[in-house]
């Protein structure tokens, strides 16, 4: 079943108005190059063999905290080559909601095709602490959809806020994190070239833009305390 989601309109008001140039269009899509980039590096070094357990959180934590980032540039980026006014706010859900619905379901798509190409995104449970717990595998579920990864997001990791492990440790509760990001890092590569393309389509892209960065992916590793 379908969600139902609230449609703003065209004219929904925003904090950041005035014409896409070239130039700012380009800026964006290096920005989220740049923090994908560093997602999938601290990501990979997270999971090297007999990392520290309070390494992994931290790393794990830097990475997460950059995609999120990523991922708030890829969604404000469609929405200001649609001509839509940039929203000032950083919830993934809202933006994602002023999407026109053509745009969200090819969206939805292209995270399918990421999952049946590099795997599912899993959701973990585990318990901060001093010493974490290994995840609860009965607890784990997988992310099938493209705002269950969003709302995950705005409600786990509150990147304005929450940016290191101690944040997390010191609140006594179950926190839940994410297993390998490899699907979501493939998804936003191409999704921003997806904003190229429509970038080219109204003269502010060229064949100039992007990708910068040659991101490849490794082979699926669980060497994590937290797996």
């Amino acid at each position: 079943m379908k969600r139902k989601r609230k449609r703003s309109s065209n004219n929904a008001t925003a904090s950041q108005k005035g014409p896409v140039t070239k130039a700012s269009l380009e800026r964006l899509i290096f920005d989220l190059d740049g923090f994908l980039y560093a997602a999938l590096l601290t990501h990979n070094k997270s999971r090297q063999p007999k990392m520290p357990e309070h390494g992994f959180l931290s790393l794990n934590i830097v990475s997460l905290f950059n995609l999120q980032i990523s991922l708030e540039l890829f969604l404000k980026g469609l929405l200001i080559v649609g001509g839509y006014a940039r929203p000032s706010y950083h919830f993934l859900t809202k933006l994602y909601d002023k999407l026109p619905q053509n745009v969200s379901e090819q969206l939805e798509e292209l995270y399918s095709d990421a999952i049946r190409a590099q795997g599912e995104v899993i959701l973990l449970r585990y318990a901060p602490s001093p010493a974490p717990t290994k995840s609860d595998p009965s607890e784990n579920k997988p992310l099938n959809n493209l705002r269950d990864i969003l709302e995950y997001f705005d409600r786990e990791m509150e990147a304005w806020q929450k940016r290191y492990t101690w944040e997390y440790i010191e609140k006594d509760k179950w926190i839940y994190s994410l297993g390998e990001i490899r699907s979501l890092v493939y998804f936003c590569k191409n999704t921003q070239g997806m904003i190229i393309d429509i970038g080219k389509q109204k003269g502010i892209s060229d064949d100039k833009f992007g990708p910068f960065t040659n991101l490849i992916l490794p082979p699926l590793s669980c060497n994590s305390p937290a797996f």
